[in-house]
């Protein structure tokens, strides 16, 4: 069975190529082969000259990407700010803020202010230590990393 499968692939490939062999096929002249030689030139330079132009399109398109993002997030500040102004009409939310931040107090009441032994001086000040501390030369750190 597979003999006569193969045999009968092997004719039909024999009569398409007797088929293609009396075609008439045309050759290329000197003279179209300059036509050929203009045309790859015409594409080439068509192709280099929309390069420009693609580059322009593509950082648009980035750019407006950027700007819907920006959009989005100045939409949303938007969208807090108009909750935080809604809430300013609370006569209680504009008291909270005024106790909260601004450390305001109503007639009668004592304010206390409690001072944590970490204070934010203190904090400063360690800060400002640790900016004093001027690092070792960059040629001392490579020496203590290789030699230890």
């Amino acid at each position: 069975m597979a003999g006569r499968a193969g045999s009968a692939l092997g004719s039909a490939r024999a009569r398409v190529a007797g088929r293609l062999a009396r075609l008439p096929v045309r050759r290329v002249a000197d003279s179209d082969r300059v036509y050929v030689v203009a045309l790859v030139a015409v594409v080439l330079v068509v192709a280099v000259m929309m390069l420009g132009p693609l580059r322009t399109l593509v950082e648009a398109e980035r750019h407006v990407a950027d700007l819907e993002q920006s959009q989005r997030r100045l939409r949303a500040k938007v969208a807090r700010l108009e909750e935080r102004r809604d809430a300013l009409h609370d006569l209680r939310e504009l008291e909270l803020i005024a106790r909260e931040e601004l450390g305001m107090v109503k007639p009668g009441e004592v304010a206390f202010v409690v001072v944590s032994p970490n204070s934010e001086a203190q904090e400063a000040r360690e800060d400002d230590g640790r900016w004093r501390h001027r690092p070792r030369p960059w040629y001392q750190r490579l020496f203590e990393a290789v030699f230890g």
